[in-house]
């Protein structure tokens, strides 16, 4: 999931490669994901947020 859980990654990939293209976005993703894990399952908890908006 991303953006604090509301989405799955492969949605976001999905929309992110159609706009940006192929070429750099398998190493850039696993980079972004783990850190984005990390920043909401240590950092700010989804517990920590005042409102969760969803799509």
């Amino acid at each position: 999931m991303d953006d604090a859980g509301t989405r799955p990654l492969t949605v976001r990939h999905r929309r992110l490669r159609a706009g940006d293209g192929d070429d750099w976005h398998d190493d850039w993703f696993g980079r972004w994901d783990e850190a984005e894990h990390h920043y909401f399952g240590q950092v700010v908890p989804r517990g920590g947020f005042d409102l969760l908006l969803t799509t």
